[in-house]
């Protein structure tokens, strides 16, 4: 009875009854006094207008258009912004209620995102904060509901599918700038591209188009930002604040423009930006000559940067620099910086990109694609001849995707048992049973008993054949990287798990963590738990499902990191992703003492103990195996340069391999990957992470593997900018789980639950030489 049409036809009919019965009333009385007459027409006409207006009102409307991804841009299996604009509708006062967004996962299965709660007037346009939510694949269709939080009613649906844009391939990057591109798409243009890795550039134009949460940034490969615009950093919120620099120490890549206008930032300590910064801002320094520039882009003399013709160059002049100078003029100024931010990359260039002196620089194509690590994926004439080329990390990728849905006790049906069974089962219901009642009971009306028996036989041998094989007890696989910056004291864990499901159950799901830091911090921004995307496979798939009437989806609540009434069914899998933040400054420190650019001894302090099997540590272009170690209160030991080998090497053999070679019959190196060529989620982590590890300038390892790490997942967790600025990185096995899975429901253990863990640490390590 809510429809617009139901509605005019009740109210039309009320209206033409109570016309007739006021015309039968006063029939005498129209006749005898025309004024009366008159005065009742025109309060007839006033009552109709009053009655068609509330008949036609509408209740509240979506636009039909709506912001999906940054400017349009997303990609699946990456978290994605939405806002959405309602119209107020007028048959209805002010509702209070929230916005519902349901939509398909990797796996095809429903889920749903809620917002806040919003007041919402009569005739009011609405637009709402972002509501994030994670693509599964392409082809996907929005099914939005304005919902009262009161009643429950859905005052408005709308179903968005054909106007969605089609989502940017894994490889593809995508550069945001706040308040600038640095004229970046003409250099984009003017680029030949390798299939796919074409990046795509926007630009957020407005402080109120930020996100404000650091996952709002998930799909970006580089920010850029630059200090000639201080105004839009001083109208940003402590939000958003906030968002841009955990979504930076969680991993994420800035290349970072200081020019002219860096005096007015670079000078007061408590800006968002100065955080930044690889160093101390002395003066504004002018620069009369671009060679510095050109030695960096490799360009020949017709390409030169040109500033003597045009107005001197201001750049900020830095002391105390942090990390890896990429060009300097002279000893005293340098100008192009690679530094971390707690796992994140900050490239600082020591001018303003937005001056006509850079943009018009006809070398610019090869400054930008070394500045932004883009020479690997530009076409070239080798390339051309090797289409076929697949990454070997895409493999790992995948491998680690299979083996953490395979169970140990758990086997699937063979195809040619399955084959076998149906060959069999078809004989026995037709000839057999045929056979059966012609010529052993002679009569074959008995087939309406012979052959229903056959069939409930068959199918308890099924199923107890199937409980065989796949058991009766819920069983889980988890994979944990948990990572430490000692100098940020940032906090990174990554977790995947993996359930099997014995029988068709739904599971209210949350994560809880080992430590007692991450229990402390209840924020939405600390914490993510959501279905995991691991296939390839699905980034340009079509709606394989299409929908149905008898599927109820699960909802994720990102403000407590919980997923309600997830459906499995029986002798199912599925896999979900968490990932938190934490800073934890106090909770672990550690220094590597270099003795002749060398490290000579290492030195933790640790307040959480912590096993490492298999230890290693990368610096520069070498690994040195340092077997099992125990993290203490305080850790101290020496390294010996005997153990040393080749970190390429190291990242592209089997670890076993290595030590087997180098360190073959010493019992003081208790060197244990249980086995890297086997069949688990732990051994594929492990060699996934051999590549993550790898610098990617190292000269024995093909660069165009460097960027393809595996699966859009782990492109965040390559460790090779810490490696670039001048930092080692301890890492190792534990058995130490870091995250706990956890059902609000029933408690996973009530479901006889079976674990297996398997936990890599990582932790980055300042350096600095032993006479310091």
């Amino acid at each position: 009875m809510n429809a617009p049409w139901l509605k005019c036809r009740f109210k039309v009919k009320f209206i033409h009854s109570r016309l007739s019965n006021l015309y039968l009333f006063s029939t005498d009385r129209l006749q005898s006094s025309p004024l009366f007459s008159k005065a009742l027409l025109l309060y007839c006409l006033t009552i109709a207008s009053l009655l068609y207006t509330n008949a036609f009102a509408g209740p509240p409307q979506f636009s039909d258009s709506i912001e999906f991804g940054i400017a349009g841009l997303y990609k699946t299996g990456k978290w994605t912004s939405l806002r959405l604009t309602i119209k107020g509708g007028d048959d209805h006062g002010p509702l209070q209620g929230r916005f519902v967004v349901q939509t398909e996962d990797s796996d095809n299965a429903l889920y749903q995102v809620e917002s806040s709660l919003y007041q919402l007037s009569p005739g009011q346009v609405l637009t709402s904060n972002p509501i994030y939510l994670k693509p599964g694949h392409a082809g996907l269709a929005l099914d939005v509901r304005f919902i009262d939080a009161r009643s429950g009613r859905t005052y408005a649906n709308k179903v968005y599918a054909e106007k969605l844009p089609i989502p940017l391939h894994y490889q593809s990057p995508i550069c945001v700038g706040i308040g600038t591109s640095f004229q970046m798409i003409d250099v984009v243009n003017r680029l030949n591209w390798e299939q796919n890795t074409r990046p795509e550039v926007a630009v957020f134009t407005e402080t109120s188009q930020l996100p404000t949460r650091w996952y709002g940034y998930d799909a970006v490969d580089w920010l850029l930002l630059s200090t000639e615009r201080p105004q839009l950093y001083e109208s940003m919120s402590d939000a958003q604040r906030e968002a841009l620099l955990t979504w930076i120490r969680m991993g994420g890549k800035v290349l970072f423009s200081g020019g002219e206008g860096s005096s007015s930032i670079l000078n007061q300590p408590d800006h968002p930006l100065t955080q930044l910064v690889p160093g101390e801002f002395e003066k504004l320094f002018t620069l009369s000559s671009g060679e510095t520039f050109e030695r960096f882009a490799s360009v020949n003399a017709s390409e030169a940067l040109n500033i003597s013709n045009g107005s001197p160059l201001l750049v900020p002049q830095l002391n105390d620099v942090e990390g890896e100078v990429l060009a300097a003029e002279g000893n005293d100024l340098p100008l192009i910086i690679h530094n971390t931010y707690g796992f994140g990359t900050v490239r600082f260039i020591a001018g303003d990109l937005e001056l006509q002196t850079f943009t018009n620089w006809k070398g610019r194509l090869a400054f930008y694609s070394k500045l932004l690590q883009w020479e690997n994926l530009v076409e070239s004439s080798e390339d051309a001849n090797n289409n076929n080329y697949q990454s070997p990390q895409l493999e790992w990728g995948s491998e680690l995707h299979r083996n953490i849905e395979q169970f140990p006790g758990v086997k699937l049906v063979p195809f040619a048992w399955v084959a076998g069974l149906i060959f069999l089962y078809v004989l026995l219901i037709g000839p057999g049973d045929y056979f059966l009642v012609k010529k052993v009971f002679k009569k074959m009306e008995l087939t309406w008993i012979t052959f229903p028996i056959m069939v409930i036989v068959v199918s308890i041998g099924a199923y107890y054949l199937a409980v065989y094989l796949k058991g009766r007890e819920a069983r889980l696989n988890q994979v944990s990287l948990v990572d430490y910056d000692s100098e940020t004291g940032t906090k990174r864990t990554n977790s995947w798990f993996t359930i099997f499901s014995p029988l068709t159950e739904d599971y209210n799901l949350s994560i809880e963590s080992k430590t007692s830091t991450d229990h402390s911090s209840d924020d939405a921004t600390s914490r993510l738990f959501s279905n995991s995307d691991f296939s390839l496979n699905n980034q340009f798939a079509a709606n394989r499902s299409g929908g149905s009437l008898f599927r109820s989806g699960y909802r994720m609540n990102l403000t407590e990191a919980r997923l309600q009434q997830v459906p499995l069914q029986v002798w199912s899998t599925k896999t979900f992703q968490a990932c938190l933040q934490s800073q934890e400054k106090d909770i672990f420190q550690g220094n590597v003492y270099l003795e002749k650019e060398e490290p000579a001894r290492v030195s933790i302090q640790s307040t959480r103990k912590i096993s490492l099997k298999a230890a290693v540590l990368a610096y520069k272009t070498s690994a040195y195996f340092l077997g099992d170690i125990e993290l203490a209160s305080e850790t101290e030991f020496e390294i010996d340069p005997s153990r040393r080998v080749s970190l390429s090497s190291a990242m592209t053999q089997q670890f076993d391999e290595v030590v087997s070679q180098n360190f073959d019959g010493d019992p003081s190196v208790k060197f244990d990957a249980r086995g890297v060529t086997s069949r688990s989620p732990e051994a594929s982590l492990y060699r996934l992470l051999q590549k993550t590890l790898s610098p990617s300038r190292l000269s024995q390892v093909d660069e165009r593997t460097q960027f393809n790490i595996g699966n859009v997942i782990y492109q965040s967790l390559n460790m090779d900018n810490q490696l670039q600025a001048k930092k080692a990185i301890l890492s190792g096995f534990s058995d130490q789980p870091e995250l706990v899975l956890k059902d609000q429901e029933q408690g996973l253990e009530s479901r006889n639950l079976k674990r297996d863990h398997y936990t890599y640490f990582r932790f980055v390590l300042t350096t600095q030489n032993e006479e310091e």
